[in-house]
């Protein structure tokens, strides 16, 4: 997959131009990494009138953090990951103790 087969995606910290994963005989090396996270909220759902209600968590406002294989491998997107996983930025350096400690804003984490 080349960069035209990505949709033009670029990655959400540095800005630059992602590949897709290349495949060989052997192997693969990855292209770039895609996060699906964002507001979710609380919701229940019966499958039939005489089941017990299942309980689930509700993707509200999707949101999706593209980055390239240089910035996954940061410490600021390892806390980025964590905080649209836990809710909470992992206690690393850094921390905000509300946010994900990126300190760079506009990135999509809700700091």
């Amino acid at each position: 997959m080349g960069p035209g087969e990505t949709g033009g995606l670029r990655c959400s910290r540095c800005g630059g131009v992602v590949q897709g994963t290349r495949h060989t005989r052997t192997g693969y090396t990855v292209g770039h990494y895609v996060l699906h996270t964002g507001r979710t909220g609380e919701a229940t759902v019966r499958r039939r009138d005489d089941e017990a209600p299942v309980t689930y968590r509700r993707l509200l406002d999707p949101l999706e953090v593209v980055s390239c294989p240089t910035c996954q491998g940061t410490e600021v997107e390892k806390q980025l990951s964590t905080f649209a996983f836990t809710g909470t930025d992992g206690g690393g350096s850094g921390s905000t103790g509300g946010g994900c400690g990126c300190g760079r804003g506009g990135c999509g984490c809700g700091h």
